[in-house]
């Protein structure tokens, strides 16, 4: 009994810790990665601006319970889009510029303060999947090319 009262006393205080800690740190967090690149920007366009299509492609979240609405698109340079799932919601650009191209998600932790430490483990966590489907835009755009040109 003192043991299970210790538990909760201890998880109670951490609770607690958690949310005072998360009350110093902002809500919002963002994250950025570019690419250096040699694709077409026609070619990488295509894959940007084809949720159905396109996206499957390269993209390293392909999550049936994820909702994405491109709420943007500015001629075969840059889409603004917005991934849904759960109760979250995610802001993004894809840039396509001077050889290179430019992702960057942002977005606003849920409501309890103890949730934005979260945001620690953005940079890490979401800026890896972000450099790995950089890397996939990349080979998508290059193969697409080369399938247009065999033919």
């Amino acid at each position: 009994m003192i043991v299970a009262l210790y538990i909760l006393v201890v998880l109670v205080a951490l609770v607690v810790a958690l949310n005072l800690a998360g009350l110093a740190m902002s809500r919002t967090w963002r994250v950025q990665r570019s690419h250096l690149t040699t694709a077409p920007p026609a070619s990488i366009y295509a894959l940007i601006s084809s949720v159905d299509h396109g996206w499957p492609r390269w993209s390293p979240w392909n999550d049936p319970n994820v909702t994405m609405t491109i709420v943007e698109a500015d001629g075969a340079r840059r889409i603004r889009y917005e991934l849904s799932f759960g109760g979250f919601a995610i802001l993004g650009f894809i840039e396509i510029a001077d050889g290179a191209i430019t992702w960057t998600n942002a977005g606003t932790i849920g409501s309890l303060p103890m949730f934005r430490i979260a945001r620690l483990f953005a940079q890490r966590v979401v800026g890896a999947g972000m450099e790995r489907g950089l890397a996939n835009l990349e080979g998508e755009a290059l193969t697409s090319r080369s399938e247009v040109l065999a033919a």
